[in-house]
């Protein structure tokens, strides 16, 4: 399971990185330790094609439920069954979006929490995520979902989940579906066949990634600096 992760980007830099130009960029503080139902940046198609920026909670509701209780278990969505189950399958038909991220975490047991990145890229000149690495975006899904009607609309979102690369399986059984920028119009796009997409639910390249160790303070989702992402000793 992915239960925390940092998204480091400032607006304008999301918006030069998707390519998206109909909106206004105002300042986005950093977030070194986001948390499941806080609110962050998501990408998801307009309905003329076009990619937004919107801000949508962690945990997704779907427009079926009666309260947003089940958010903190709807945080990830199992890529192997996605498609079928009950809390996620109406919004894989036609909900897709692009989570956002610098990195994320994971609580090895036996060791210190740590860090999972993106290696840099061999181009000197290539676009370089906050940390350094190759951007990338985590495969997400989102929902829209009213209390009662005429209630104030709540954009929720979950992480697609599978299983782990060589680099991450050594300290957890799961890892998120990273999207390099090459996979992230097809994504989106509604046209993409039900076939091409489950092909984009595969583990990153190991040989891409790098980890470290990070302070147990990332446990607490209060500490939200810059310190929760700097390397310690394992």
């Amino acid at each position: 399971m992915c239960g925390r992760f940092s998204d480091l980007y400032t607006w304008s830099e999301l918006h030069a990185l998707y390519s998206i130009h109909n909106q206004p960029a105002p300042n986005l503080p950093p977030r070194y330790n986001f948390a499941p139902k806080q609110f962050g940046a998501v990408v998801r198609l307009t309905a003329s094609g076009e990619r937004e920026l919107v801000k949508m909670r962690w945990g997704l509701v779907p427009g079926w439920a009666k309260d947003d209780k089940l958010a903190f278990k709807t945080i990830n969505a199992r890529c192997e069954t996605v498609a079928t189950s009950p809390a996620f399958r109406g919004a894989y038909k036609q909900r897709f979006a692009l989570k956002t991220v610098s990195s994320f975490f994971e609580w090895p047991k036996g060791l210190s929490p740590r860090l999972f990145t993106t290696a840099p890229p061999a181009d000197a000149a290539a676009p370089r995520s906050p940390t350094g690495g190759e951007p990338f975006a985590f495969a997400a899904l989102w929902e829209s979902w009213r209390p009662k009607e005429g209630d104030e609309e709540l954009l929720t979102f979950t992480i697609i989940t599978g299983e782990p690369n060589a680099h991450v399986a050594p300290y957890h059984d799961r890892m998120p579906v990273m999207l390099q920028p090459k996979d992230w119009a097809a994504w989106l796009s509604p046209a993409t066949t039900p076939e091409e997409r489950k092909k984009l639910l595969a583990p990153y390249p190991a040989e891409k990634m790098v980890s470290w160790a990070v302070d147990k303070r990332v446990g607490n989702v209060r500490n939200d600096d810059e310190k929760i992402v700097a390397k310690v000793g394992d």
